[in-house]
């Protein structure tokens, strides 16, 4: 099986360049993708800082502006930073985070700059509000969807940072091509969503706030997803009176000691990210991903969380790999150690898992079977052997209630925060039978 499995950076950059691409059914919204040009919007300033209505400059925590951009953008690599807006239902949203990988010190980071390598992260974004009119998960409108999302406006956030949407720094990192001078990454990740959120603010300062929001992230964008995007939306929508949800799909927080501090470092979280992700931060690695949701669920009582993966996630084992053996890049791919990593990704995942299901009731996981990575965008079969669970046919966990729980009635049931289970609803906690290493639906080449 192994044998079979794609690079990192075939996965990476498929997954960044390929998930939009046009898919083989008819799924053209019956509203059009705009694109949101940052200085059209009135959002930055002359000097590309994020500004309120008023004009004036929002900072982090330590005061420094925010600054919206790409990682790479100094070597022309990519664009700066856009984003795009779908309407649909007034009191109906979705925000999503797009994901991409993550660089963090000189051989991460510097993957990326490598011809023919195995880059860790993607600083290209997906940029044509045309491809979004075609793409499939939970962006798919054509007739007849099981989508529960289908008719809902929607927010894309797409990803170039390698900061898990976390960062608001720039970092020179020693350039692997010549190793006496360095280049800049700019790991702007929580600038750019900060850009968003205030362009939500605006929207609905006029407007009757939407009665469902899903804030939600696939991979990298997950993260991005509880850590900084639900911060900044609560500041907008009133949880007391929104239903508001939280699906993070395949962002397991599956780590070692040595990233949390590299990473913290690089990216300068302590300025971005809110006290109660901090506290979840300070302490082992075993354990985060449980004390994720322990801290977001106490910080936001109202709020419902949902968490997506499958039992062997290979690109999230891949980076448990990387971070393991940093220092060595010829291991990244070995076979060997990535099925170690594999292994102990997915014991540690389950346990996180279930902890925090018995410990919080506004907590469910589904966990499905197979190797893929990824479930809420559909993405299309690619030479590079990018693979993924299709997010409406999806059913390879079982429930107390249902055997082959199709995913798409247990996110949407989680969408309308019907939480009594024996009242009818599909949000419980599910994972795969006795076949975890067989899968659902997926789109492998």
């Amino acid at each position: 099986m192994l044998k079979k499995l794609p690079s990192l950076v075939s996965c990476l950059f498929s997954l960044a360049l390929c998930q939009l691409s046009i898919i083989s059914y008819s799924a053209f919204a019956a509203e059009p993708w705009q694109e949101i040009n940052l200085s059209d919007a009135g959002l930055v300033n002359e000097s590309g800082e994020v500004i309120d209505s008023s004009g004036n400059t929002l900072t982090d925590a330590a005061g420094n502006p925010l600054i919206p951009n790409c990682a790479l953008t100094d070597l022309n690599v990519g664009e700066s930073f856009k984003f795009f807006f779908q309407p649909g239902k007034s009191e109906e949203l979705v925000i999503f985070h797009t994901g991409g990988g993550a660089c963090w010190e000189n051989n991460t980071c510097g993957s990326a700059l490598i011809p023919g390598g195995d880059s860790t992260y993607t600083p290209i974004m997906a940029s044509n509000a045309d491809l979004l009119n075609y793409a499939g998960g939970i962006f798919d409108t054509s007739a007849g969807t099981n989508n529960p999302y289908a008719d809902a406006s929607k927010v894309y956030i797409p990803y170039c940072t390698g900061d898990i949407g976390w960062g608001n720094r720039d970092v020179q990192y020693v350039n692997p091509l010549n190793p006496t001078s360095t280049y800049t990454v700019h790991h702007r990740g929580y600038a750019n969503i900060r850009a968003v959120s205030e362009w939500i603010t605006r929207m609905y300062s006029a407007a009757p706030q939407p009665q469902k929001v899903l804030v939600s992230g696939s991979s990298a964008g997950g993260y991005a997803a509880i850590g900084t995007l639900l911060p900044e939306i609560e500041k907008v929508i009133d949880t007391r009176k929104s239903k508001v949800s939280v699906v993070v799909d395949s962002s397991n927080a599956v780590v070692n000691n040595r990233f949390l501090v590299e990473a913290g470092q690089a990216w300068g979280i302590k300025e971005t990210l809110p006290a109660h992700m901090l506290q979840a931060l300070d302490g082992d690695a075993i354990g985060l991903g449980s004390r994720f949701y322990l801290k977001s669920t106490k910080r936001y009582p109202e709020v419902l969380f949902g968490q997506y993966q499958n039992t062997f996630d290979i690109v999230q084992g891949q980076f448990l790999n990387i971070m393991k053996h940093l220092d060595h890049p010829e291991l990244w791919n070995d076979p060997v150690k990535i099925q170690e990593s594999i292994a102990e990704w997915s014991y540690r995942m389950t346990l996180n898992t279930q902890l925090t299901a018995l410990l919080t009731r506004q907590y469910r996981f589904y966990t499905a079977a197979g190797f893929q990575h990824v479930v809420l965008e559909y993405v299309p079969s690619t030479p590079e052997g990018w693979c993924s669970d299709n997010f409406t046919i999806e059913n390879s966990a079982n429930s107390l209630k249902q055997y082959q729980l199709p995913f798409y009635e247990w996110s949407g049931d989680l969408f309308k925060h019907k939480t009594r289970i024996w009242w009818g609803s599909d949000w419980l906690n599910a994972t795969c039978g006795i076949d975890c290493l067989g899968g659902g639906p997926t789109y492998c080449p």
